[in-house]
């Protein structure tokens, strides 16, 4: 019974260097061996090991891809047809075409919906501000500017954002969303080495004000699927980043000015 292995690159071109050893070739001809990376699906040398368990050594192996011939006899017969088009093809248009889809930021003068141009007027908007807030505790302040209306906006387009993606059984309340709100304003002056890490019981990073609070896997389906402005009606006159922020800087604009 024999057993089958993958030959190796070097191996492969022991192989057809005997061959071509008998082998007549005109002066422009030429044959190329082109090693192609394995599928992004297949088993690679990633060390996959317990971290809990350092003692145990894994040994990696090899990672099996795949090897083009490629033999030219004169340079007119070099021609492609779409249904002969290498990997190594696909794979370059498709990075060609990532780098086409990247963004590039330029510097523009910004836009006001509103022009203080008189400093007497700018004056009077901070001190009218002044005024509204002074006797007010933090967490009015807050709440004035994150109103239940923005609230219930991003809870609905996050639901409606899972279930553009299919997960038809994601629901949100305004009140579990103030929950996750809560967490993402403790964890911004409150620093862990892992995001994970609020949900520990170990005595060090012991939280219980965030694992009281919500699961750690319902912060993380939270967050996955928080969107502000529906896909659906993306704007061709605004760049895409600017689209999905849109609503909140409306809404902030609204309340502050």
């Amino acid at each position: 019974m024999f057993s089958q292995r993958a030959l190796k690159l070097h191996e492969i071109e022991g192989i057809f260097e005997e061959i071509l050893e008998d082998v007549e070739l005109g002066d422009e001809s030429t044959i190329d061996i082109v090693q192609l990376p394995p599928d992004a699906d297949s088993l690679t040398d990633c060390e996959d090991v317990d971290e809990d368990n350092l003692d145990e050594v894994v040994e990696l192996k090899a990672v099996t891809g795949e090897v083009e011939i490629h033999f030219t006899e004169r340079e007119q017969d070099i021609a492609f047809s779409p249904s002969t088009t290498s990997k190594r093809q696909k794979l370059d248009e498709e990075n060609a075409a990532s780098k086409t889809r990247s963004s590039r930021w330029t510097h523009t003068d910004a836009t006001y919906s509103q022009n203080f141009s008189s400093s007497e007027r700018w004056e009077n908007s901070k001190a009218s501000i002044r005024e509204k807030f002074q006797q007010k505790e933090p967490l009015e302040i807050f709440e004035f500017f994150f109103d239940d209306l923005l609230v219930q906006h991003v809870v609905k387009e996050s639901v409606r954002y899972a279930h553009q993606n299919n997960f038809h059984g994601f629901s949100l309340s305004s009140e579990y969303f103030r929950k996750f709100l809560g967490i993402l304003i403790f964890t911004s002056y409150h620093s862990l080495p892992s995001e994970k890490m609020y949900w520990c019981t170990d005595d060090d990073v012991d939280i219980q004000i965030v694992r009281n609070s919500m699961p750690k896997n319902r912060y993380l389906e939270i967050k996955r699927f928080l969107h502000l402005a529906n896909n659906d009606n993306i704007s061709n006159s605004l760049p895409e980043k600017d689209f999905k922020i849109m609503p909140l800087i409306e809404n902030l604009n609204e309340n502050v000015l």
